[in-house]
């Protein structure tokens, strides 16, 4: 059998950011383009969940997180010039937004308030897939970046909308990355899932 990597986990409860939903399904001018099927900007387990840097107190208290990356560039990145647009994208979501954590529960965008909340892990050993095109060791530092393109064709991505643009685990390097979230405890090549063990949130 195929051993794996066991350890305490740790959680918080979180909520859908519905009005960073709503203003990216309005958003044209974006490096990642929209999509009218609110399918787009539902959360699926084991993705990226990202959180405003600034963003407005909740009535819950918790944070509003979201998994797409569809739109969320409030600046004009519809450009000629494709890698001009990803740096400016990338240089963004870098600004505004925060790695919190990995979702552990599903979560189904209405296009409403939503008021159900979710469940992202913070600690612990989590499996995830590498949807990079780089393959993943074990004791690699592993971050949270922003892909060139919308990752398609993986075996791993059930359910998941194929023009939904996200977050990816890849391990570190000289290129701009979001966050230092963890470190590999198993191998993975493109397309597979590897066992990840996430940093303390203050690491």
């Amino acid at each position: 059998m195929k051993k794996k990597v066991y350890g305490p986990a740790f959680y918080i409860n979180c909520t859908f950011d519905s009005l960073a939903s709503y203003s990216a399904r309005n958003n044209s001018n974006c490096y990642f383009r929209t999509h009218p099927d609110r399918e787009l900007h539902d959360v699926k387990p084991g993705e990226i969940l990202l959180c405003k840097k600034k963003q407005a107190g909740s009535s819950s208290g918790k944070a509003r997180v979201v998994s797409f990356l569809n739109g969320l560039c409030k600046g004009d990145t519809n450009l000629e010039n494709r890698k001009e647009g990803y740096v400016m994208f990338n240089r963004y979501i870098r600004e505004h937004y925060s790695f919190l954590g990995v979702a552990e529960t599903e979560h189904k965008a209405t296009g409403k308030r939503d008021l159900q909340g979710l469940v992202a892990r913070v600690g612990g050993v989590v499996t995830v897939l590498n949807e990079s095109d780089e393959t993943i060791h074990p004791g690699a530092a592993i971050v949270a970046a922003v892909p060139e393109e919308i990752a398609s064709n993986l075996s791993g991505r059930k359910g998941v909308h194929p023009d939904k643009a996200r977050c990816i685990f890849r391990e570190k390097s000289a290129k701009p990355h979001i966050a230092l979230i963890g470190t590999a405890k198993s191998f993975a090549k493109k397309g597979s899932r590897f066992e990840l063990l996430l940093h303390h949130r203050s690491y």
